[in-house]
């Protein structure tokens, strides 16, 4: 058998030289300024570069720019947001990270950074342009320039010119106009409580997203992420927030809802309770994306007392035999954070980690030909997706982590517990988990 191993490293390390060595040409190949000696392209070439329909012939450029002529990037500041208003206006994803559409935002973002305060002036006029991609970039700009501290910027004209934006025919320009409110964070009392009225009313303004990505697009998606940024600021909002979340079942729309509801909630102890419903009602809701439900769960950390009549909820997830790995890491979180007033869930605690054990020991030790040692092998090479250690064994052994510091949160609370955690501490085959459950068992027996 580890002849049979050594063989499988074998393989799989040629095979890994190989893809480096390709992908070092390729990427050679694919810069047309590598390995050229002598002056680049002119400043308006690559200006013209940036109107080009190919990507990689974009990035490139934009790229060339911060290397070569970062000192004159205003002079091509407008294409610069003409290419990133295009890029907003993409139907696909722009955060996925790694990908074209993400290092090509990044770069055109770091270029319209490096022009300083003069990118406010072009801004402001890009939002008065007739492509509606370079006015939702213009806002976009100018929404950013307003948080950055060396850059001065009127909030009083922004708020004007947002108000406009907000009534644009395109949602896109909406869109972007509402997250620039980003950007007042810092106004008095008074302009605050504007802006969470305006951001308000764009939660009405539901635009499907594009196929495939949520940015840019939905002027309500963007007033919930602005909401999320104002925290117990955004107060006023609270109802509006709790109606919205009842009524829209999109993933990142509810992400930033129940974001916003939280924060709020934290900064006033008083709208916990409702808050709590409104948790409970989605991470129930099995019709809801499993990412969604997670988040609800996790929001439920700093609720304070209202949180434990989520008690229940979270105790059927860790029973439930079909519950996903994230919930029920998220439940047990929730759970730690709850410390004494989780103590009617030890005895599930308890029988979860002597299941999560038997699962672990069970899977790590079994006989290598239940465990698929060439694909282990590769996964090193080829990432998680074929890493059996990462997907299978760690997220058991994480759990009963978890669990551990969820009975040492809840102290002596949970000292009925402890004569089983001693017998399943002595019975463990692994030492660091030893050790955290005697830390535990110090606690929970004072």
């Amino acid at each position: 058998m580890p002849r049979i191993r050594l063989l499988g490293i074998a393989l799989a390390f040629p095979l890994a030289l190989g893809c480096v060595v390709l992908l070092t040409a390729h990427g050679i190949c694919a810069d047309p300024l590598a390995g050229k000696k002598g002056p680049p392209k002119p400043l308006a070439e690559m200006a013209k570069d940036l109107r080009d329909p190919d990507r990689d012939k974009r990035l490139l450029a934009v790229e060339a720019i911060q290397k070569h002529y970062k000192d004159k990037s205003l002079e091509v500041l407008p294409q610069l947001i003409e290419a990133l208003g295009d890029e907003l206006d993409r139907p696909e994803p722009v955060y996925v990270q790694g990908s074209r559409a993400h290092m090509l935002k990044g770069a055109l973002w770091d270029a319209v950074q490096a022009t300083g305060s003069g990118r406010v002036k072009v801004a402001k006029q890009s939002t008065r342009h007739t492509s509606s991609r370079v006015r939702a970039a213009g806002y976009w700009v100018w929404g950013s320039a307003a948080l950055d501290q060396n850059v001065r910027v009127d909030r009083n004209e922004l708020l004007t010119a947002i108000r406009r934006g907000m009534k644009d025919e395109s949602p896109l320009v909406r869109s972007q106009a509402v997250w620039a409110l980003h950007g007042i964070r810092g106004a008095p009392p008074a302009v605050i409580d504007e802006v969470v009225k305006l951001a308000v009313a764009a939660l009405d303004d539901w635009v499907q997203p594009c196929e495939g990505r949520w940015d840019g697009s939905c002027p309500a998606v963007s007033a919930a992420g602005v909401l999320t940024a104002f925290g117990a600021k955004a107060k006023p909002a609270f109802g509006a927030l709790v109606k919205a979340t009842e009524k829209h079942r999109d993933t990142n729309f509810t992400f930033y809802l129940c974001t916003a509801l939280a924060q709020v909630a934290n900064g006033d102890p008083t709208l916990s309770e409702e808050a709590v419903k409104v948790f409970r009602a989605v991470f129930n809701d099995k019709q809801r994306p499993a990412s969604v439900r997670e988040s609800a769960i996790r929001r439920l950390i700093g609720m304070g007392a209202a949180a434990r009549w989520a008690i229940p909820d979270l105790v059927d997830f860790l029973e439930h035999p079909k519950t996903s790995v994230d919930i029920r890491l998220a439940a047990i979180a929730a759970l730690t954070s709850m410390g004494p007033r989780a103590a009617p869930a030890v005895p599930v605690l308890i029988d979860r980690l002597e299941k999560t054990t038997v699962e672990w020991e069970q899977l790590s030790f079994a006989p290598l030909r239940k465990r698929p040692w060439m694909i282990q092998s590769l996964g090193i090479h080829f990432g998680p997706w074929f890493d059996y250690e990462a997907n299978v064994i760690r997220p058991l052994h994480a759990e009963q982590s978890q669990i551990l510091h969820a009975l040492k949160a809840i102290g002596p609370a949970a000292a009925h517990a402890a004569k089983r955690l001693e017998r399943w501490m002595e019975n463990h085959l692994d030492e660091i988990m030893q050790k955290q459950a005697y830390e535990t068992l110090v606690v929970i027996e004072k």
